[in-house]
């Protein structure tokens, strides 16, 4: 039974098994009450009329603005629902006689669970019902259930969803879902502690009798989440700090530094500026070819990765610029590691390959005073001709952090196990590290990479209440493209923001610059050729710095959940329409980015299958309203907001007022990235 006996104008309300029933019309001879001409409930107190389930007053008239008492109420509902199944022994309630006009229907309305009574067998049948109570009766009655978050259904429908009491919310989310709440003449405000008037009621009952497949006489305008447009989207951003964000970063492959060396210093500086200081990037992944490195046993060439890295000056033009973090990626193990007749790694040489980490990261140290602060163990490793089993990942990851410590290098981060995808072979690996105490112990990340499936709730929920951190260690995109391409650019703003929403705390695209390649460049953020010097800017570069001076270092992000796409979940299939993240920046503003992957290109027939069943969808603009829960006490806060798309470049486009924690943007445009930061 849910009570609230803390409101004064109190119905104690409890679920009942609802058979499935029909009403049965009774014509009454009277006339259109005089009262109700041009009242925006007309048809409906008429039908309701028309059936017998409430009638006027002997003067002839309605009084659509009386509040309704209990007893009321309870005729009322037992009128509308006489074939509800009683699921209650009868109550002889002491304040309501057997010849008590009412007492027949509160009877009825009690033994099908519509009202209960108070302690003491009290009814109040005098006691004037609030909105809140009336929704709640009747949802509890039809057996009503949310499907969705609670504070979703409110907030997305609601603009006083805080003033509805605790015991309400689910009943209220449910008659909401349901199409029973009606509004008027604001469907935005609920008004839950209002006392409900005669119309309002009525209006309740006939939205509650359309459910039996009679047609609803309410104007839709009225009808809370009737008359909103599939174009618009509620996103709550609900209360609480997850993950700290580390930064940006970028991949330098050698083959791609190879021609960097080439370039003079004002050039070099030029490309390595426009990432780390202009997009404030802070990562550098430096591919690492093992197998090179290593070709036979006792083998080590160093100049595998110092000449592409270190000599061409690569890792002190970027740290110059400001990137301040070196990520290790290794490649490839040695072929001699391998065992035979498998494609994985020999037991026995876990600890040679381990040590031949170290050995480089050490030397790299020592000679050339290279601090290397995370380094992985292998990338994409299902991918490799030699591998891990799940078994071995665990040892692996002990014996390197052994190594590491015994080398002086314990400040060297552990970041693995570098998966292509999000997916179920992700979290089945990261599950069998996990398994290990100690071995989850020496990690300092788990880390996937973001393409077709980015981070997912699966994984993110891996390491909910640990101290993990979460790396994205390459997003990227393959194949062709060209500047002011907004379609590739939508899709690394959207995968960044879901990964936000799923822990990640390190991003990094797949490669920052290198020189051009026609079938290659949508790895790239910056394509150059060396002579003459010419380079170019990819659109998703715009989009990555309008994300950077919208989240800062440091900054604490939320977990957001979309009216449409629920959790916005970039993985296998269709991708979400509409993405948002929120954080809270050191300095206390709060930052909001808005991506619409919708697109014309998705209607067209000619795509590939792939992109029929793995892309976006037909553009569409929508309307997103985003409310941080946090701020929903919050005064007036007034937010700079640019954009990025087919024809603009992270463009400040004016300020927006967020009101109560709510903010809505009227228009986000396929391929629009809309970013927010309050000043």
């Amino acid at each position: 039974m849910i009570k609230a006996y803390k409101w004064q104008s109190c119905l104690t309300l409890s679920l009942v098994a609802l058979a499935y029933f029909e009403i049965t019309p009774i014509k009454l001879a009277q006339s259109t009450p005089t009262d109700i001409q041009s009242n925006w409930a007309q048809s409906c107190i008429v039908k309701l009329s028309e059936q017998g389930i409430i009638s006027g007053y002997p003067d002839g008239t309605f009084r659509p603005n009386a509040p309704v008492t209990r007893a009321e109420f309870a005729v009322m509902v037992s009128k509308a629902f006489p074939k509800v199944k009683k699921t209650r022994e009868p109550v002889q309630f002491v304040d309501v006689p057997s010849n008590y006009w009412a007492n027949n229907g509160i009877k009825q309305a009690s033994q099908t669970g519509f009202v209960s009574g108070y302690p003491n067998q009290i009814f109040n049948p005098n006691q004037n019902i609030p909105r809140a109570q009336v929704l709640v009766a009747l949802a509890s009655g039809l057996k009503y259930s949310p499907t969705k978050p609670v504070s979703t259904t409110l907030n997305a429908n609601f603009t006083d969803a805080n003033q509805i009491p605790n015991y309400a919310q689910k009943g209220i989310a449910a008659a909401t879902e349901k199409k029973l709440v009606v509004n008027y003449p604001n469907v935005k405000s609920l008004n839950p502690n209002q006392l409900a008037n005669r119309a309002e009621v009525s209006a309740f009952l006939c939205q509650a009798l359309a459910k039996t497949q009679q047609a609803s006489t309410i104007p839709a305008k009225y009808i809370a989440g009737g008359a909103t447009s599939s174009s618009s989207i509620f996103v709550t951003v609900q209360q609480g700090a997850r993950q700290k964000f580390q930064g940006l970063g970028f991949s330098s492959t050698v083959a791609g530094s190879r021609r960097y060396s080439q370039l003079t210093q004002s050039q070099k500086n030029r490309l390595q500026k426009l990432l780390c200081t202009d997009a404030k990037f802070k990562i550098v992944r430096l591919w690492f070819p093992a197998k090179k490195y290593s070709p036979q046993p006792g083998d080590e060439d160093m100049s595998v990765f110092v000449n592409p890295h270190v000599k061409s000056g690569f890792i002190a033009d970027a740290l110059a610029n400001g990137c301040n973090t070196l990520l290790l990626a290794p490649d490839s193990i040695p072929a001699y590691m391998k065992a035979d007749d498998t494609n994985y790694i020999q037991d026995s040489q876990i600890k040679n390959y381990a040590a031949l980490l170290v050995n480089f990261i050490s030397k790299l140290k020592q000679e050339y005073g290279i601090q290397i602060n995370a380094t992985g163990i292998l990338n994409e490793p299902n991918d490799r001709t030699i591998k891990f089993t799940d078994a071995q990942w665990p040892v692996m990851i002990q014996t390197l952090r052994q190594q590491l410590d015994n080398r002086g290098l314990k400040n060297v981060e552990i970041v693995t196990p570098e998966l292509a995808n999000g997916d179920a072979v992700a979290v089945r690996i990261i599950k069998a590290i996990k398994n290990d105490s100690q071995a989850w112990k020496d990690l300092t990340a788990i880390s996937t990479h973001s393409y077709n499936n980015a981070a997912t709730p699966a994984i993110a929920q891996l390491i909910d209440g640990t101290n993990k951190e979460y790396w994205i260690t390459e997003a990227g995109n393959n194949g062709k493209e060209e500047p002011g391409d907004a379609v590739i650019a939508a899709s690394a703003a959207s995968r960044f923001l879901n990964d936000m929403n799923n822990r990640v705390t390190h991003w990094i695209w797949f490669i920052g610059h290198a020189q051009a390649d026609p079938r290659d460049n949508a790895t790239r953020i910056i394509r150059y050729s060396v002579e003459p010097f010419k380079y170019d800017i990819f659109q998703k570069y715009y989009y990555l710095q309008q994300l950077s001076q919208t989240f800062d270092t440091g900054t604490t992000f939320r977990r957001s959940v979309s009216s449409l796409d629920k959790s916005m979940t970039w993985t296998f299939g269709k991708k979400p329409r509409i993405t948002v993240a929120s954080a809270k920046n050191p300095d206390g503003s709060w930052g909001i980015a808005i991506s619409n992957y919708t697109a014309e290109k998705f209607a067209d027939p000619s795509v590939s299958k792939w992109e029929k069943t793995q892309g976006g969808y037909p553009a569409k603009s929508f309307e997103v309203t985003v409310y941080v829960e946090e701020l929903a006490q919050a005064g007036d806060i007034k937010m700079r907001m640019y954009r990025s798309n087919s024809n603009v470049n992270n463009k400040y486009i004016g300020d927006r007022v967020m009101r109560k924690g709510r903010i809505t943007i009227p228009k986000v445009e396929s391929l629009d990235l809309i970013t927010l930061r309050s000043q």
